[in-house]
């Protein structure tokens, strides 16, 4: 997650995210096992202390993992999605989930080794490339832009959740960054009760950046339907 500067604007994200159509530019596996997948590891650690960017960063390192080596077992695919998180941890927050740990979750059916040889694979895989830019860099970039300064988190926070519940689904996943954190803010807002502000926010957004609130509002449709 990059540092924000203080004087963050609407030119300083226009500039940093050149928002272009189409709205479904990213690339994902079209299977459905890639929901179940994803849904299963996010089940696996309802108790881990670990925050929702981290939790989509490394369901970008999976998403990616899958479109890059469709031809991998997919009985490796459930290790692969907990390395994928334990990678993520690293990253965010180094925090270390080691190959004991995750041999052990699967009962040992994976040796330390096994758990090391597929890790390694992954990080080829993605090139080494562990800093991505996910809907969660977007969503703070942009709040940072449009928000007064002062205690965001509520919104940074809801916000995330959003977006975290479109990237499980593959309706959803496949918009780009830049357009699924616009509908997540604008929904994040929206159940927060800023109303008066939303449509403040949206003349000013839309205007800035040259984008359709009705084409944002088809996402936000369809992330409310995910969540009903």
């Amino acid at each position: 997650m990059r540092d924000i500067p203080d004087n963050y604007s609407l030119e300083n994200f226009k500039y940093d995210y050149q928002l272009r159509a189409p709205l479904d530019e990213r690339q994902i596996t079209s299977s459905s096992d890639r929901e179940k997948l994803h849904g299963w590891v996010i089940d696996l650690f309802p108790n881990l202390k670990c925050s929702v960017q981290t939790r989509i960063l490394g369901c970008y390192y999976l998403d990616e993992f899958l479109l890059k080596k469709p031809e991998i077992n997919p009985q490796v695919h459930q290790l692969a999605a907990v390395i994928c998180l334990g990678i993520a941890l690293k990253f965010e927050e180094n925090i270390t989930l080691a190959p004991k740990n995750i041999s052990e979750l699967f009962n040992n059916r994976y040796s330390e080794e096994n758990v090391t040889t597929v890790e390694l694979y992954i990080l080829n895989a993605l090139n080494w490339r562990l800093a991505q830019i996910t809907p969660s860099d977007v969503i703070r970039s942009l709040i940072f832009a449009t928000c007064e300064k002062g205690d965001l988190t509520k919104i940074i926070e809801k916000a995330e959740l959003f977006a975290l519940v479109g990237i499980l689904s593959n309706k959803t996943a496949k918009y780009r960054e830049e357009f699924l954190a616009i509908a997540c803010i604008s929904l994040a807002l929206k159940t927060l009760g800023f109303l008066l502000f939303l449509e403040e926010w949206w003349i000013s957004v839309s205007k800035a950046l040259d984008i359709s609130r009705q084409d944002i509002e088809i996402i936000e449709k369809t992330i409310i339907n995910l969540v009903s």
